[in-house]
């Protein structure tokens, strides 16, 4: 019986892991870009509370949540909880449209919304 070579049967075998590894690849670029987005959500929910705090104007608010990252602010919903006098808390909410796009071909086929809370105490505007 004669020897059969092998070489073909492995680049077979090549031919059906590589696209599987690809996209696992792929998907793993893509949890870590939404991570990003995530944490920077939630940096401008800080920022959001922050100016809430110490301002209130909700012009103000709305354009710390959008400056503090490089987020598109077209894709960013602010939402600004009641405002106490003194010494109470006021609460920012951060959503975020983001989106998962096919690195081949630019098109989205996954559009998640990242959320984020913070709260920060109401500054005395007689101290500052």
């Amino acid at each position: 019986m004669a020897k059969r070579n092998a070489s073909g049967q492995a680049v077979a075998e090549f031919a059906a892991v590589v696209p599987v590894i690809v996209l696992f690849i792929v998907l793993l670029v893509e949890v870590g870009l939404l991570m990003v987005n995530q944490l920077a959500v939630e940096r401008a929910a800080r920022e959001a509370a922050r100016a809430a705090a110490v301002t209130g104007s909700t012009l103000e608010i709305q354009q710390a949540a959008r400056t503090a990252t490089g987020l598109a602010s077209s894709r960013m919903t602010v939402e600004i909880g009641p405002r106490p006098d003194t010494a109470g808390m006021v609460r920012v909410r951060i959503t975020y449209d983001a989106a998962i796009r096919d690195p081949f071909t630019g098109t989205t086929f996954f559009r998640p919304q990242l959320h984020a809370t913070a709260a920060m105490r109401v500054e005395d505007q007689q101290l500052l």
